[in-house]
């Protein structure tokens, strides 16, 4: 069962184009990016569910990554729309941020598009809530991007 959702996971996500997705630059160093995405989540009353640190993961097993963790958090009221409308949405649910520093030690927050997923699933008349959903990505990913004031 394990192997057939990654099987699937791996299929939609390589069915993803790059125009798919937003990436911004963080002006904020790793750990803050994180904590600020985390602290604002919670702010705007969304669930967080979980924080994986992939860099972390790959410590454990003897191996180098840079700085990289996914912020999983969402609505499950809105979440639960999207699913009554297809199902399979909830391979996409809930939303994610990743975090990523790169050699350079430059820190970007990436997120997939809400209406990216009008390509692949069969969502009814849900652009209006589609464009809430990429407001709120917007406003929490702003957190990182704008330059605070001395």
């Amino acid at each position: 069962m394990k192997s057939i959702l990654m099987a699937i996971t791996f299929l939609m996500t390589s069915l993803a184009s790059a125009s798919d997705f937003l990436t911004v630059e963080s002006q904020m160093n790793f750990d803050k990016t994180v904590e600020t995405l985390e602290k604002t989540i919670k702010a705007k009353g969304l669930t967080h569910f979980k924080t994986i640190a992939h860099h972390q993961g790959a410590q454990k097993v003897g191996m180098k990554l840079n700085p990289t963790t996914l912020i999983i958090f969402g609505n499950p009221k809105v979440g639960t729309q999207l699913m009554n409308d297809d199902q399979m949405m909830g391979i996409e649910l809930p939303m994610k941020f990743l975090v990523q520093q790169d050699s350079k030690g430059k820190v970007k927050v990436s997120y997939k598009k809400p209406m990216a997923f009008k390509k692949t699933y069969k969502l009814n008349k849900k652009d209006k809530l589609m464009g809430k959903m990429t407001g709120a990505l917007e406003k929490i990913s702003s957190s990182v991007t704008k330059k605070k004031k001395m």
